[in-house]
């Protein structure tokens, strides 16, 4: 059943975490239920959201929307303020597929390619959409309590991040990306909590400390368990290039 999603609303109802055993157990259960509501783990579709970048004291707004077929597969269509289309990207696991139509090219290049672009690497995409980041090698991963909240540490390809969850909700309301070097960092915070639940935050924050970029996305409407096919069609007569 197809669930359509208006995120206009903030989230009423929590769900209730029996707090008993050990500190571990607790904290492992947490996390367990922040990956459920991954809304990654379904497919689904963001029909409409917008967001904004601040640059050098200036402000730009976009429009935006993305498909996404899990486990992996991304279709991002970038518009500006008065609707024409600018960007479309195609993301898998080991492709990345950009029609600029304003420069009339077509990007090509492997997911460790998109960190030059927009400065993020391809496994950080889900964070931005409000989704917990789980690794594969969870040995080293540090899991902890404090008070109402759960810190999950994390290391991956040389990279650190720091996931902060709200036990009530399920879901991670802050995420800190970095080298270990904190004023080079990328902090994620999470807001406007839908009621669905998925508990998909409305309003994301994004601080790039090092570029000194401040981005704020707004999900408006989005389907859950979506059930349309992703296609990517290059621009035709676009000159190929490959993504430096």
């Amino acid at each position: 059943m197809l669930l359509i999603l208006n995120l206009s609303c903030t989230a009423k109802k929590f769900i209730s975490e029996n707090t008993t055993g050990s500190e571990k157990e607790y904290a492992e259960r947490i996390i367990n239920n922040v990956r459920r509501n991954n809304i990654s783990e379904e497919n689904f579709y963001i029909e409409k959201g917008e967001f904004s970048v601040i640059m050098n004291n200036k402000r730009t707004r976009y429009i935006f929307s993305a498909k996404y077929n899990k486990p992996d597969t991304y279709l991002i269509s970038i518009r500006s303020s008065t609707g024409i289309e600018g960007v479309r990207v195609y993301l898998t696991k080991d492709t990345v597929l950009i029609n600029d139509r304003i420069g009339k090219r077509l990007l090509y290049g492997k997911p460790k390619d998109l960190e030059k672009i927009a400065g993020l690497p391809y496994f950080v995409i889900k964070a931005v959409f409000g989704d917990l980041l789980i690794n594969g090698d969870t040995k080293k991963d540090e899991k902890k309590r404090v008070e109402n909240q759960v810190i999950l540490i994390q290391q991956f390809q040389g990279k650190i991040w720091k996931s902060v969850i709200d036990p009530k909700i399920g879901k991670v309301v802050s995420t800190v990306f970095s080298n270990g070097i904190q004023k080079e960092a990328i902090i994620f915070n999470y807001s406007k909590f839908g009621r669905s639940g998925k508990y998909i935050p409305a309003v994301i924050d994004i601080k790039d400390l090092t570029n000194k970029v401040n981005v704020k996305l707004k999900l408006e409407r989005i389907q859950i368990l979506w059930k349309g096919e992703i296609g990517f069609i290059p621009g035709k007569g676009y000159t190929k290039e490959e993504i430096r």
